[in-house]
């Protein structure tokens, strides 16, 4: 019996439509014709830098990094009389996307604009980098332009050359390349975590024949997970695929010859190691909120056996924390364990948002909503489930690297834990 194999994921569809007036005929408008977006500008996010969009509008990058854009407009970004580069308006753009003769973290070009850039923070003390109002007016005397593909030591002359002063003049130390390439690195790691959802299409065509989806976490694994259905599409198993993304090269690598790849057997109700190693993937990060890439199998010789998409799917746009990571039952940790996929959202206000997929159970869903306390680390996230189902713990703010104390509890009063949650996390931007 030939079975398919397709990755499931909960999807959310946007739809958008236009609003007729009284006489029946559409009211449109510019904006509906050719919405305005809104991106964000990472190196850690980067508020006061001052943007053009080719229609001539002109803003400054705000809490966040965030400007407006149109679908295809190019966007310039400078300090004050000096450009950092151009680049099409994306949800998220970074120096890499200015550097267009680059693609590395570690090239000149790329590294030397973040180090610049982090010179530039009047507050370095608190993520996200903050341009001021004192830096931007000085920086309309600088020159218009500079050269960033200078090696580390030369360029420390040519900010002094643009700028008509000692780099220790600028706001905060200008960073060693390594520094830089640790700290970007970082970031983009951060940007990349979280949910994705899509598609898997069937081999050589853009028809979908089933569900994908993605976790990717900011210091850790990248995880495919999927049904096994029968011809008769009815789910017999449940794989989980483990990968790794690589940063400089916009890819991740989901491969069950390097990494042990897992099936849920319903008989026994847990997971199994897959016997006999066959499917691994490729995808490509195309814009940071898209993934797209090709499944081959591996016992027939590499063949492909078909492609995937999948948009980012965040709990909360304006977050400012993301954990992502898995539940297990209390005292036990192997993958055979595991009971879900978990990823949550932190905004400002200390809401709580995300979702659970459920290893055992491809269209279990459960949606997660709650709050935390920033001063105590305190959180509490409710699990939309049947019979609902409560995370308990504490978050250490301070240091993200440290991975929260969190336990899984029955919706009952003074009930005991029943599981725990193994989550990592990295700040997207400052309170």
């Amino acid at each position: 019996m030939k079975k398919q194999y397709f990755l499931h994921c909960s999807m959310f569809l946007i739809l958008y439509s236009f609003t007729g007036c009284g006489s029946g005929e559409a009211n449109y408008t510019l904006e509906d014709v050719n919405p305005t977006f809104k991106g964000k500008f990472l190196d850690e996010a980067v508020e006061g830098l001052d943007y053009e969009r080719s229609s001539g509008h002109k803003g400054i990058t705000a809490k966040g990094g965030y400007y407006e854009y149109q679908q295809h407009e190019n966007i310039t970004f400078t300090v004050g009389a000096l450009s950092i580069g151009s680049t099409q308006g994306e949800a998220v753009t970074t120096p890499r996307e200015l550097a267009t003769d680059a693609n590395v973290i570690e090239d000149p070009s790329v590294n030397n604009r973040v180090r610049f850039l982090l010179a530039l923070d009047s507050n370095a003390s608190i993520i996200g980098i903050q341009i001021n109002d004192e830096t931007r007016m000085t920086a309309k005397s600088w020159k218009s332009s500079m050269n960033f593909s200078l090696n580390e030591a030369a360029f420390s002359n040519e900010i002094q050359r643009v700028t008509g002063d000692s780099i220790t003049a600028l706001p905060s130390p200008l960073p060693t390349a390594l520094e830089a390439t640790q700290h970007f690195s970082k970031t983009l790691r951060c940007a990349y975590s979280g949910g994705y959802e899509g598609s898997w299409l069937s081999n050589n065509t853009d028809e979908s024949v089933g569900f994908v989806g993605a976790m990717i976490q900011a210091t850790g694994p990248v995880l495919m997970m999927g049904s096994i259905q029968d011809e008769n599409g009815t789910a017999v198993s449940i794989v989980y695929i483990r990968g790794e993304q690589d940063i400089n090269q916009k890819k991740f690598v989901f491969n069950s010859n390097q990494s042990t790849a897992y099936y849920y057997n319903p008989e026994i109700q847990q997971l199994q190691a897959v016997v006999g190693q066959y499917i691994s993937g490729t995808g490509n990060s195309k814009s940071y909120n898209l993934i797209d890439g090709n499944f081959v199998n591996d016992v027939e010789g590499n063949v492909t056996v078909g492609g995937f998409k999948m948009n980012r799917a965040d709990a909360l746009p304006n977050a400012v924390y993301r954990y992502t990571g898995f539940g297990y039952p209390l005292g036990l940790s192997d993958a055979e364990y595991l009971l879900g996929m978990i990823i949550f959202d932190i905004d400002a206000d200390g809401n709580v948002a995300g979702m659970i997929h459920d290893v055992r159970n491809p269209f279990n869903q459960p949606q997660l909503h709650g709050s935390v306390d920033f001063e105590t680390g305190n959180i509490v996230i409710v699990i939309e489930s049947e019979p609902k189902a409560v995370l308990r713990g504490n978050i250490n703010f301070e240091d993200t690297s440290i991975d929260p104390d969190i336990k899984w509890y029955p919706d009952l009063p003074d009930a005991a834990p029943f599981g725990y949650v193994d989550v990592t996390g990295c700040q997207l931007q400052s309170l």
